[in-house]
Order: C-alpha cells, then sequence, then structure tokens
C-alpha cells in the first residue's frame, strides 16, 4: 500500500501540514472577517439602527428585507 510506505511518509505528512495550515490561515484572515461584517450588518439593519451603519450595499440590503418581511406579514 503506498499511503503507508515509510520512505514517503514524512513528505506526506510535510506536505498535508503545509496545505491545511495554508487553508487555516486564507480562513482566518480574508473569509472570517467577510462572515463577521457581514452578520454586523444583518443585525444592525434588523435593529434598527438604520444611522450607526456606513457599509456600502445596506440600503438595497435594508429595501430587500422589509419588502421580504412585508411579503411574510401579508
Amino acid at each position: 500500500m503506498p499511503q503507508l510506505d515509510l520512505l514517503t511518509f514524512l513528505t506526506q505528512y510535510i506536505w498535508t501540514l503545509i496545505i491545511l495550515g495554508s487553508i487555516f490561515i486564507l480562513l482566518v484572515t480574508t473569509i472570517l472577517p467577510n462572515i463577521q461584517q457581514q452578520f454586523v450588518i444583518r443585525s444592525k439593519v434588523v435593529e434598527g439602527e438604520r444611522g450607526a451603519i456606513d457599509a456600502p450595499g445596506v440600503e438595497i440590503f435594508q429595501q430587500l428585507l422589509t419588502l421580504k418581511l412585508g411579503h411574510i406579514n401579508k
């Protein structure tokens, strides 16, 4: 079985650590902050703090949210 070959086990282990480490760094530095920013924007829109929001595209999101909530309430 090539997966259990003792000659290449160390290099496979090192490459696995390098790839998983790079994915983790990418996740922590770019993807998670974007998701956190979206959660903050959505919570402020839902709470109704429209004056405290300084992010682009929030007005469109507010209009879509009010249209969706208005459609549900009917």
